[in-house]
Parts: structure tokens; sequence; C-alpha cells
């Protein structure tokens, strides 16, 4: 699975917050929503850098944050990727545990991400 982000280089400040049910969007905070289903199967979940290399110190391990092994649901919320801007909570992502069930868009208002949405159709 891959997320988007509004810039192309430097790093990213990224919210991630896990709950035991959902938690709600936050709908008026962001321009974009969208969520998946995720299977976790060994219940280790990393957050790495687009096509990096390996790197231990570079990657965020978010296994912590799950209740092991299983099917979970991803929320992720975005804005300001049309301006390319990069700013702290601009990216937030929320994780619990739910169903399989397909994905969703609950925002969108981005031309930008109205873009890529067509793109993987």
């Amino acid at each position: 699975m891959s997320l988007n982000i509004a810039t192309q280089w430097g790093e990213i400040p990224f919210t991630v917050t896990a709950a035991d049910r959902d938690p709600g969007a936050d709908l008026d905070g962001y321009e974009d929503i969208v969520e998946i289903s995720f299977e976790a199967p060994s219940g280790e979940v990393f957050l790495v850098g687009w096509l990096m290399d390996w790197d231990d110190e570079k990657a965020h391990d978010l296994s912590l944050l799950l209740s092991g092994p299983g099917t979970y649901r991803l929320r992720y919320h975005i804005r300001g990727i049309e301006e390319e801007r990069c700013w702290v909570d601009d990216h937030y992502l929320q994780i619990w545990p739910a169903p399989l069930h397909d994905p969703a868009v609950l925002k969108n208002t981005d031309g930008a991400f109205q873009h890529l949405l067509r793109s993987e159709a």
C-alpha cells in the first residue's frame, strides 16, 4: 500500500493514531480523506519512505499500535497536496481493527487528489 504526500522530498511530519474502534473522520479539518482495509497477518506494520532502501533508523515501526495480527481499517487524511505543502498535521493516518470492506473516498475537494483517484481507476 502507498500513501501519496504533498511534497516530493524532505522529511514529512506524519501523525498516526490507533484506536480499538472507528475514531471517526475529521471531515472539517482535512481536504481529502480515503480509507482502505489492510491485513496484517504478522501484526508487523512499518511506515517507510517511497523507494527508500531499507534503513532501520528511517523506518517507523507501527506494530506497537496494532492489537496483533488481523484485519484493520486505515483512514488517510490529507490537506495541502495542491500547494505541495507539508506542515505538521497535514498528513494524518488512523488505524483500527475492522473487518474487510471496500475502499472508500470520504471527502475529495482537491484537484490534484482527484487526478490521483482517476489514475488509480
